[in-house]
């Protein structure tokens, strides 16, 4: 059975389009300096940005298919999921705060993290979200830290 050319199926310049416009968004989000990612429902990664593979130090393709408790402490991936559990349940972005260690080089850093549990992807997959770094607002006095300390040159500057 053939259909007419409307119904067939992108033509090939739609299919073109469409390869570029994924090139681009996939370039934007890997390239953005903050933490990104996605799951399913289960808490198994489908996807993630360059930032976010520094933080697990893995590439993409090792972290795709596998949980927190694949690459972070028992206690930390016990609170990244009670933290995505919580974004799933409240039907709208939570926002909290943590320190994490980054597994390529060993720093730590201070993340504001959203996780949003609805959109037209997340959705029907899972919770998505960011984590974005806060340590330059603390340093500048902008914010009070809710835990831990910045040290620069030895010196306690969270105080």
């Amino acid at each position: 059975m053939s259909f007419p050319p409307a119904l067939s199926g992108p033509s090939s310049d739609c299919s073109e389009g469409l390869a570029q416009e994924h090139k681009r968004l996939k370039a934007l989000i890997q390239n953005l300096p903050d933490l990104v990612w996605l799951k399913d429902p289960d808490g198994v990664y489908l996807a993630c940005n360059s930032r976010f593979e520094h933080f697990f130090g893995a590439c993409e393709a090792d972290i795709l298919g596998k949980t927190d408790y694949d690459f972070v402490s028992r206690e930390q991936a016990d609170f990244f999921r009670r933290n995505d559990l919580a974004a799933i349940d409240a039907g709208r972005a939570v926002r909290n705060e943590e320190i994490v260690g980054f597994a390529a080089d060993g720093h730590t850093e201070w993340l504001e993290t959203i996780k949003t549990p609805k959109g037209t992807l997340t959705t029907l997959l899972g919770p998505s979200g960011c984590g974005k770094t806060t340590t330059l607002r603390i340093i500048a006095g902008l914010e009070s830290p809710s835990g831990g300390q910045i040290l620069i040159d030895g010196r306690d500057v969270t105080t």
